[in-house]
């Protein structure tokens, strides 16, 4: 197979699986849940285990291997999403290969397994392209687009009973005083303080108001749009994956979150390109047909996300109050 195919992902550093190292539970997964056997196999940990299996006749599959985390969103859901999306004519999400027995999923004990097609790609190891963030943020409003209409079908839960940081917007901003006064603020210097400080009292004196203007577009949200789980060939976005914390918000979360993952290392950095998360607004807003709603809520938006990341990961304070500075000395984006 040639190495430009993306086989296995050469950014993500699959290690080769030594036939000793694992036990054979995915062996068995494999051959009894979906008639897959005798595959030459590499695995790689990123959050979850997933093995890249090579099968003669089959082709090559990715089977995923998740711990069960019930402070998560049903696991199921994803499933749904994925489906109703193929459904309605996204071609950018690929629902999981379905088992002997019809289902969309394997589960142990301790463990979900699901298993899909891989898409062939290319490594995209750094996103300063402002092609790339079009893209992204067209493929998103196409996402959000096709979910406006009713009629989809989804397991019941209350997401704000999730642990906060997979809580809805509306159910973060309710914890936003408990979170802020559990914070340790002991390593950021004073100012840095006064600006986490104004940051949450002005997110949450506004949150009623930005909020209700953000009301029609609310719908379905992936939660973790970044270029990491965008599969990209030949300057497209092939693939939108990890749809495991998916369900009904504001989508206006997805774009604030996305925006700001151009230009430097993911994941809410000071590196991030402002003049890309610019665009990518834009270019999501006129594919809704909302431009009207940059000047009015994106600037809360996207304050909102970084103090997020701020309040409940405790590594990198730093470089996040970094971001949450430009963004409130950026016009541009706050509005």
């Amino acid at each position: 197979m040639p190495s430009h195919c993306g086989w296995p992902p050469r950014d993500r550093q699959p290690r080769l699986l030594r036939q000793d190292s694992l036990g054979d539970d995915w062996r068995a997964v494999a051959a009894i849940h979906y008639g897959v056997s005798g595959a030459h196999c590499e695995f790689r940990d990123h959050h979850s285990r997933h093995y890249f299996l090579r099968a003669a006749g089959q082709g090559c599959l990715v089977l995923s291997k998740v711990r069960k985390d019930s402070s998560r969103p049903p696991f199921e859901l994803q499933f749904n999403v994925l489906f109703e999306l193929r459904g309605r004519g996204v071609d950018s999400v690929r629902p999981p290969i379905r088992t002997r027995g019809g289902d969309c999923y394997v589960i142990d004990e301790d463990h979900f397994w699901f298993m899909r097609r891989f898409n062939h790609h290319e490594p995209v190891q750094f996103w300063a392209c402002s092609a790339l963030a079009g893209a992204s943020a067209r493929a998103l409003a196409k996402i959000h687009l096709a979910m406006d209409e009713p009629g989809m079908c989804t397991p019941y839960f209350e997401p704000d009973l999730l642990a906060p940081y997979h809580r809805s917007a509306r159910g973060f901003v309710r914890s936003l005083g408990e979170l802020f006064d559990a914070f340790d603020d002991a390593g950021l210097e004073p100012s840095d303080r006064r600006l986490l400080a104004v940051s949450v009292e002005a997110l949450m004196d506004e949150a009623d108001l930005v909020l209700g203007r953000s009301d029609g577009l609310y719908g379905m949200t992936h939660h973790d749009y970044r270029p990491e789980n965008l599969l990209v060939r030949n300057g497209r976005i092939v693939e939108i994956i990890d749809w495991d914390r998916a369900y009904d918000d504001h989508q206006l979360y997805d774009v604030a979150y996305g925006a700001l993952q151009f230009g430097g290392r993911q994941g809410l950095w000071g590196s991030a390109m402002l003049s890309l998360a610019v665009q990518f607004v834009d270019d999501y807003l006129d594919a809704r047909s909302r431009p009207d709603l940059r000047d009015d809520v994106l600037g809360w938006w996207l304050r909102f996300v970084v103090v997020k990341r701020l309040l409940l990961k405790s590594t990198h304070t730093a470089e996040r109050i970094n971001l949450l500075r430009r963004l409130s000395d950026e016009p541009a984006l706050i509005g």
